[in-house]
């Protein structure tokens, strides 16, 4: 049989290409420092007459009449307060105002027209990071702000990190200023070792981008797991933890004595404040640095250490790098895994997680209207934003993968699933299978399985239908595991003790939980190889 049932989208990939010279950051001036200070006023008068106009009433109006005052005083003043900050926020589109400043809806347009030359000043750009887009006021706004990826700790598979308070991390992240491409941000622009060094990754003097490691952990397995946000990868990448029997210590990169997982939105080349001026989102592929990124996957493999840009999800800054060093299981997880090459070329096992549109928004609408208060008009505008991005540069991944976790709606439609694990022939991934296709005790759910093809490339599919049920579990995981093929080398309840450890986890009553324990038996099975291959 074959995926006739299936909608194949079309895999041409866009290649990575340097941006356009016509996306550049506003120039610094070079007027003089009185001109500036002149011309820097302008649209706070503006503003000011804005927000009077909508019936506030701004205690600073009189400040910007007394000519003594310094300029950088009074703009410091003037964005400094609680008003003003709101409604710069309102303005920008980063965080709605309360229902009781609903009256300044009707000058919203205004407003960011205001913001918009407020913003393109050198000073304005500095007083936004600091008072608007960043610090204390990042976790409040970072759901609204541009970040496509969404990286709320709740979203994200860097849950298994710690996500530092607002006030922490506005202490030891701090913007860089630069977007690139810009003149300021070409000029600083190094290369070492042939590899370019953005200087908007806020390099430190004297770094250097890979370097020795400390210790020899021999080849590392790396495996590269691709997908959207809010795709469900925290509780697969547990799965795979506990699997492999080990834990992480949290962090910005989760490290462990086995295993290390980087987020590859660290690879981002701008921070979110550049975002908004290049008007690229995060999945565009030339906000990605793949030159970088791939020559890192590289020397890790090659077990050295590296020098990680990071990208901080609470700031929206780019901090210092950080040191990684090689482990034994090196995990990169993220929008573009498989985008590149290079970077796709290093890795043993390559995995995607593919959500229809269908099963995505309804998982949307239950995150999002619970969590950040959104309607559902509102999760479809923002998937519908996404989606144009999303369908160049991060779907078209699928047809490099060696395995495809794949969610649809089930015949009786959701919010029961239909979890399909698409094992790829002629790929890393060793296939499991079924003795017969079957129904759960307890009639709950159906698992089949059988041959087919995946965007051109002969496959293997085990999927499942419908629920699990709480008080039969056991039991119905006892079925399962009687039934599967290919997972002889392990011992017999492993597969039912591994689920049911994890039997609260998200994904758990339906198939996800059972196929992604799947492929972290895979996972298991790969390093206890690849140690053994190295202790012979």
């Amino acid at each position: 049989s074959t995926f006739s049932h299936i909608s194949m989208p079309s895999v041409a990939m866009a290649a990575p290409s340097k941006m356009s010279n016509q996306l550049q950051a506003p120039r610094r001036s070079k007027q003089s420092r009185a001109s500036r200070s002149s011309s820097a006023l302008l649209p706070l008068v503006g503003i000011s007459a804005a927000a009077a106009s909508a019936g506030l009433v701004l205690s600073l109006a009189s400040l910007l009449l007394l000519p003594s005052a310094p300029s950088a005083t009074i703009q410091d003043a003037f964005v400094a307060s609680p008003l003003v900050r709101g409604s710069l926020r309102h303005a920008s589109g980063h965080l709605l105002l309360p229902s009781s400043s609903s009256s300044l809806s009707s000058s919203s347009s205004s407003s960011s027209s205001l913001f918009e030359s407020f913003s393109s000043s050198p000073f304005g750009r500095d007083r936004l990071r600091s008072s608007v887009g960043y610090g204390s006021a990042a976790t409040a706004d970072r759901h609204l702000a541009e970040e496509e990826e969404l990286a709320s700790p709740a979203s994200s598979a860097v849950a298994l990190r710690s996500s530092p308070s607002a006030a922490s991390t506005a202490a030891s992240s701090s913007a860089s200023s630069l977007v690139w491409p810009s003149p300021e941000a070409e000029a600083r622009l190094a290369e070492i070792d042939g590899v370019k060094l953005y200087p908007t990754h806020n390099w430190a003097p004297g770094m250097r981008p890979i370097v020795p490691a400390s210790h020899d952990v021999g080849v590392p397995l790396v495996i590269g797991v691709a997908a959207d946000s809010g795709c469900g990868k925290t509780t697969f990448l547990r799965r795979i933890l506990g699997a492999l029997g080990t834990e992480v210590a949290p962090g910005h990169t989760a490290v462990g004595d086995v295993m290390t997982v980087i987020c590859l939105d660290d690879y981002h080349i701008n921070d979110r404040f550049g975002r908004q001026v290049t008007k690229l989102t995060a999945l565009d592929a030339r906000e990605n640095d793949f030159e970088l990124m791939g020559a890192q996957i590289e020397a890790l493999k090659k077990g050295q250490a590296v020098y990680k840009p990071i990208y901080n999800h609470d700031t929206g800054n780019k901090d210092t790098p950080e040191l990684i060093e090689p482990n034994e299981v090196m995990v990169f997880e993220g929008l573009h895994p498989l985008y590149d090459e290079r970077a796709r070329s290093q890795l043993d096992l390559g995995i995607y997680i593919d959500i229809v549109n269908d099963v995505k928004f309804a998982w949307k609408v239950k995150r999002d209207v619970a969590e950040r208060g959104w309607t559902e008009e509102q999760v479809q505008k923002d998937i519908a934003k996404r989606q144009p991005d999303f369908s160049q540069y991060v779907d078209p991944q699928k047809a490099y993968a060696d395995v495809i976790l794949r969610y649809e709606p089930a015949s009786s439609g959701l919010p029961a699933l239909t979890v399909k694990l698409i094992q790829i022939l002629d790929g890393s991934f060793p296939p499991v299978f079924l003795k017969s296709n079957f129904t759960l005790p307890g009639d709950s759910g159906e698992l089949r399985a059988y041959d087919g093809n995946w965007l051109g490339r002969p496959a293997r599919i085990v999927e499942m239908e419908g629920f699990f049920q709480e008080d039969i579990l056991e039991e119905q995981l006892e079925a399962i595991e009687e039934q599967l093929e290919g997972l002889e080398s392990h011992p017999r309840g492993l597969l039912v003790e591994a689920l049911l450890k994890l039997r609260k986890s998200p994904g758990s009553d339906t198939g996800t939980g059972l196929m992604q324990t799947i492929i972290a038996m895979r996972v298991k099975e790969l390093h206890e190889a690849r140690r053994a291959s190295l202790e012979r």
